[in-house]
């Protein structure tokens, strides 16, 4: 061979040196993605964009993360490969490019993998724990320190209705216990309130829209009993009451869950008010509150374990009526409206339609007959379809505005033949319940297994936008939005510590 073909194979030979603009890329593209997987770590980062893009701008800013760091780390290793490949692999045998072509191939997933893994996750049950702590404090900041309404809760938290409630009070109070509160420092002003809530009970109908009404509304009754009920529960108990104070609350929970099991119609619904038969008096939210009530009563042993108890049919009865009266719209969408007795409804009331659900979920926890009812399981179907994709012209949940809530007609607040009082023109929050609702669902046995999935997607929904959610509490003048968030929150929490690890 001559000296001119062994000078020419030696430069064939010869590695070509690797681009510069190669080396800057690759380089980049790995300080890139160690600094988006430093940033997942770092707190006061992740603050400041919850605080100014909201939870869901957070989950966005992560998956940007996520990205950067798996791309970026690819990349680097990409330019690594062709380094290699250029100095080393190009000119050696067939059996060694292959060989390092197929490891190079599979580094790129397990590369990638790696760099997933750096990123911190977000902890979306810190997330709503810190939530929750602010709902609470705005809650709690508009009870009264001072006599005559000590203990009792504003309904509005901007002073523009200034009013102390026992109905706010018994919400704030229900989703503050909820949401495992700090006894510590929260007991006694919750005791306050119970004891607010009490001093202005009407002897014979409970509790009306404000302090001195005589006409004891239902929703209202079916409030107290909960907030009652959940200060005996929790090891709050002891903190809250004293131990020789506990049997007295026993006995006012037993005075009236009476007179709310009295209110009942034969048909298994309820009115908002008392001493009355007419069956067009009964609406819908009227009866998922009591039979909720009744429900949770029927759960706590210091109550359902006492030869006083005798409310079973009571609810068996008022679960065959929700059943029996969920209704189908002009537009074709199924669900629970406040007045069942019309006969073509029209929109619709997510929120009503969710917390129906919500409550059928607890009284089946309760009585196994639900279990194979095809209505109930008819309803959590279509709920979840319709949450998740939408239908009768409306798009699923992930696009609706928080602050888009229902309310009933004006006409539905008079009951016919009765003069002396007319039903709040209440607001049906769909956040709050639909969270609620398809929390209890996505561990439901019950469900099919795709039905669970789709409760977990959207209780995934749901948390992605519990900034949005944030944002209408705070500016909502009313309180209650921030005591029915706290319950539907509370609840999450608790289902996410009753997971398995």
């Amino acid at each position: 061979m001559s000296s001119e073909n062994t000078t020419t194979a030696e430069q064939k030979a010869l590695p070509r040196p690797i681009s510069a603009l190669y080396v800057f890329l690759g380089g980049a593209a790995v300080v890139l993605s160690n600094i988006s997987a430093i940033v997942t770590h770092v707190d006061e980062i992740r603050e400041f964009i919850t605080k100014y893009l909201g939870l869901s701008g957070l989950f966005r800013a992560h998956e940007m993360a996520i990205a950067t760091t798996t791309i970026g780390a690819m990349i680097g290793y990409g330019v690594l490969c062709y380094w290699l490949w250029q100095a080393f692999i190009r000119m050696r045998r067939r059996r060694e490019v292959i060989a390092f072509l197929v490891v190079a191939a599979i580094g790129f997933p397990v590369v990638g993998f790696l760099g997933f893994q750096t990123i911190k996750p977000i902890s979306v049950p810190r997330l709503m724990s810190t939530e929750a702590a602010e709902f609470t404090a705005l809650a709690m900041s508009q009870q009264e320190l001072a006599e005559p309404n000590l203990g009792g809760i504003r309904f509005s938290q901007n002073g523009t209705a200034a009013d102390v409630q026992p109905w706010t009070t018994a919400q704030v109070l229900y989703g503050v216990l909820y949401a495992h509160p700090n006894i510590e420092t929260q007991g006694r002003d919750i005791r306050a309130g119970l004891e607010y809530i009490e001093r202005y009970r009407d002897p014979v109908t409970g509790w009306g829209y404000m302090p001195g009404s005589k006409k004891g509304v239902t929703d209202i009754n079916a409030w107290v009993i909960l907030a009652n009920l959940a200060s005996l529960k929790f090891d709050a108990n002891h903190r809250i009451w004293r131990t020789d104070e506990t049997g007295l609350v026993v006995k006012r929970l037993e005075r009236d869950l009476a007179e709310l099991a009295s209110r009942q119609h034969e048909d298994g619904g309820w009115a908002a008010i008392g001493g009355t038969t007419n069956p067009r008096h009964v609406r819908t939210y009227s009866t998922l509150m009591a039979v909720w009530a009744l429900v949770e009563a029927r759960n706590n042993s210091l109550i359902s374990g006492r030869t006083t108890w005798k409310y079973d049919q009571n609810i068996k009865q008022g679960v065959r009526w929700l059943l029996k009266n969920r209704q189908t719209s002009r537009t074709g969408i199924s669900g629970w409206w406040p007045n069942p007795t019309i006969a073509s409804q029209n929109g619709s009331f997510v929120g009503l339609t969710a917390h129906v659900l919500y409550v059928l979920q607890r009284a089946r926890e309760e009585f196994p007959f639900l279990v194979a009812n095809d209505d109930l399981d008819t309803a959590r179907a279509d709920f979840l379809h319709t949450a998740l994709v939408g239908g009768g012209g409306r798009k699923g949940l992930a696009h609706r505005p928080v602050e888009q809530n229902d309310r009933p007609h004006d006409a539905d607040r008079y009951l016919q033949g009765v003069d002396d009082f007319q039903a709040e023109s209440s607001t049906f929050l769909w956040y709050p319940w639909s969270l609620a609702a398809a929390v209890a669902m996505m561990d439901d046995p019950t469900l099919s297994s795709r039905e669970r999935e789709d409760a977990r997607r959207l209780v995934k929904t749901l948390l992605r936008r519990s900034g949005d959610l944030a944002k209408f509490v705070q500016a909502d003048e009313a309180v209650y939005p921030a005591a029915e968030s706290l319950f539907a929150v509370g609840l999450y929490l608790r289902s996410e510590q009753a997971r398995p690890e």
